[in-house]
């Protein structure tokens, strides 16, 4: 599925949505007809709503005077009037819109599923440098999350690549969460996002969600004397 990527939470975390294009599925061609339909409705209708947290309406958005789905998060009040902070929901981005500038939605404008997806990179599992406090002996180890270095080289990869993305879908959790394989197109050929990570050492492959594929050396020695035992074990048995 090729896509836009329009936020990187993090390394293996970001939000995207369908391309437009040739080969576009039938619901992002139905957003596009949907999002010029929404602007043509919303540039005639004068009629204000009185927007409250959570609410779900439609919003004109100051940078490009153009109206969005949007979900309403919290309401300000400046000197210049009532402001509601809202999340655009096709978009994954937030903005400041003036309250008058919001209006209830037909249910027809908000029956299209959302377009901005969440995605993760599919397993991959981030290391991190620790030091021994008996040896000093600096090893890379799985850890939880992944660190600042990690998380601007995958920013900035995206960034450079203006020749498009796509992704191959491995699983869909029950959280709507898509579980991906990220590919960038650069000048100097197609990136394998979770390959690359693995290549440069801010992750290795979880061998839970990768299957039979041999997880990197973690610790000193520690990957290779399981790999020993085992292997022992296979020829007293056979």
């Amino acid at each position: 599925m090729e896509i836009t990527i329009l936020k990187v939470v993090k390394a293996d975390h970001f939000w995207a949505k369908e391309a437009p294009g040739t080969q576009m599925s039938e619901e992002t061609r139905q957003f596009v007809q949907l999002s010029q339909q929404i602007n043509d409705y919303f540039s005639m209708d004068q009629t204000m709503c009185v927007p409250a947290q959570g609410q779900y309406c439609v919003g004109k958005r100051p940078e490009d005077k153009l109206w969005y789905r949007v979900r309403v998060k919290t309401i300000l009040h400046s000197k210049h009037g009532p402001q509601a902070c809202c999340f655009l929901l096709d978009y994954a981005a937030e903005c400041q819109i003036p309250c008058h500038w919001l209006r209830e939605a037909p249910p027809r404008f908000m029956q299209l599923p959302w377009q901005a997806k969440e995605f993760r990179l599919y397993g991959l599992q981030p290391v991190t440098l620790t030091t021994s406090k008996e040896t000093f002996e600096t090893t890379k180890e799985a850890c939880n999350r992944y660190d600042t270095s990690a998380n601007e080289y995958v920013g900035k990869l995206v960034k450079e690549s203006s020749a498009g993305a796509y992704v191959r879908v491995q699983s869909v959790d029950s959280d709507g969460v898509h579980h991906v394989k990220l590919y960038l197109r650069r000048t100097s050929g197609t990136v394998c996002v979770n390959d690359d990570l693995v290549s440069k050492e801010y992750a290795v492959y979880n061998e839970d969600k990768e299957g039979p594929r041999q997880a990197a050396k973690l610790g000193a020695g520690k990957t290779s004397n399981l790999l020993h035992i085992i292997f022992v074990s296979v020829l007293w048995s056979s």
